[in-house]
This record gives C-alpha cells, structure tokens and sequence, in this order.
C-alpha cells in the first residue's frame, strides 16, 4: 500500500474492528445469563484448537473437521465466533450433588485464545461468520445506493437532453423517453422493494447466516441490474441510431434547388435512396442525445 493510502486504510480497519467489537457484544448481550450457551461456544473452539494443532492431519482433513465441528453445534456459528474473539470466560456449569462440585471445563484453559484459532474460524468460505457477510452486505448496499444516484443524474440528464434537441423525429423522441422511464422505474422498484428492505434484515437479524446469504445474494442481484441499466442508458446514443435508421419512414423534406422543390425521402420501409450531395446527416454532437 502507497504512503499516502496508509491512514486512510488504518482507518477504514479500526472502523470495521470497532464495528465488529460492536457486533460482538450485542450478541453476547442475547446470551447474557445463559451460560449454557457460552459454555458450548467454548467446548466448540477447543475442539477446533485441538483439531488445529494435531500434527498427523493434513490441512484439507483439518478444514473437514473444522466444518464438521462447527456445523454439528446446536448454537449459531456467529455466537461461537463472538465468544472467541472476545476472550469470555465461560462460567462453568456445577452439578447440585452430595458430590463435591465438579465442571465440565477448567476456565483456564479458554480465557485466551491464539490469532491461529481464530484465522482457523475465519478463513472458511463456507460460512458467514465474523460479521464479514453483515459487512459486504453493506457495503453492496451502498455501492447499489450510488449506482442508484448515479442512474438517476444520467436519466435526468438525458431527459433534459432530449427535451432540448430539435432534429429528433417525435417518434424516436417518445421510444428515447420510454426508455429511460423505464430505466428509472426499474431502478426505483429495486430501491424501494429490495434494496432498504435486505439493508433492514442485515442489521436486524445478523445472527441468522442462512438470512445474510440470502440477502447479499439479492443485493448482488440488484446492483447487477441497476449497472446494467446504467450501461444502457450511456450506450442509448447508439440507440438512437439505430431507430432513427430502421424505424424512421415517410419523413419529407423540401429543398428548393435551382428553382425546383424536390421530395428527400431519407427512409422508407428500410431502404433509402441514394445519397446525394444537398442531403445533410443528422447531426450526434451531444453526450447522450
């Protein structure tokens, strides 16, 4: 990384950490008094760092083990990574016998757990966990809200290009409106229907990685077709073109020359006539239109 990017970049890190820290603790907040739950969490990166450091597996059956482990708990994954990366100590359960009092774990061994433990966690695709799905479904979010934005000056910009040019035919005019239109509308049904409402379940339910899967993948959906549209709103220049040669017909022009008034039929049924030097082509000296 450049000098000059280095802050920015230190930056941007520390604001994702405190994001994630924030994560964290709501979610612990929900367990808070269930130490069941905190226990289990614990039990399951144990057995990751058991898995992790066994020398007589390869780093493919570690990764099985690892899967199998997490997806064999009866807690949500982003639990067991929240506990970890907090360092909770788990309040071990006691039994209520005659017995003297015996727990199922020695606190010691999982107040601290090494970075290799949780890069072992972090580095599978497979799962949503760290709150790294939370966050790209975020970031998708605001790449779709300024694809969004961007979208709308280009329509605007166009309208009012459309508005002011005067050698456009009317029906080339009203497609060139129909267009972009629709082009607005469409972007406006993802904003509206499915952008906000997949933002509220990202930050709601961010414990549900099934839900966040979803999510993202609806997003991408969306951002993909609010670029495309945006493409074809910068490319309707061609468009326009390409009507004004095939679908323009019937159009007379009078000219007079040497006394005479002669017909310039510039498009009929596809064909035109052949081209000669008192007819002018339509001028493209516009960005769009």
């Amino acid at each position: 990384m450049r000098d000059w990017a280095k802050p920015f970049g230190e930056k941007i890190q520390t604001a994702l950490d405190d994001y994630l820290k924030a994560v964290d603790e709501k979610i612990l907040e929900k367990f808070d008094g269930q130490e069941n739950i905190v226990e289990k969490a614990h039990e399951a990166l144990l057995l990751i760092q058991k898995a992790e450091s066994d020398p007589d597996q390869t780093s493919t059956q570690k990764q099985k083990t690892i899967d199998y482990i997490l997806f064999s708990q009866t807690i949500p994954v982003r639990t067991i990574v929240s506990v970890a990366r907090n360092n909770a100590v788990c309040v071990p359960r006691t039994t209520t016998t005659s017995a003297p009092t015996t727990t199922t774990m020695n606190p010691s061994e999982i107040k601290i757990y090494p970075s290799e433990l949780l890069e072992a966690i972090v580095r599978r695709h497979s799962l949503c966990i760290g709150g790294k799905t939370q966050l790209w479904g975020i970031v998708l979010v605001c790449g779709l809200i300024c694809g969004f934005i961007v979208l709308l000056f280009l329509i605007v910009h166009s309208h009012f290009s459309l508005k002011t040019r005067k050698t456009m035919t009317k029906k080339v005019r009203d497609l060139s409106h129909t267009l972009l239109i629709s082009m607005g509308l469409q972007a406006l049904v993802f904003l509206v229907l499915i952008i906000l409402p997949m933002l509220t379940l990202i930050i709601k339910f961010h414990d549900n990685n099934y839900n966040e899967a979803w999510t993202i993948s609806t997003i991408t959906f969306a951002l993909h077709n609010i670029v495309s549209s945006i493409f074809i709103v910068l490319s309707t220049k061609s468009y326009r073109y390409f009507a004004l040669k095939k679908i323009t017909f019937g159009r007379v022009d009078l000219e007079s020359t040497s006394k005479k008034i002669t017909p310039k039929l510039t498009l009929i049924n596809g064909l035109s006539p052949p081209r000669t030097n008192n007819q002018r082509r339509p001028a493209f000296r516009t960005l769009f239109y």
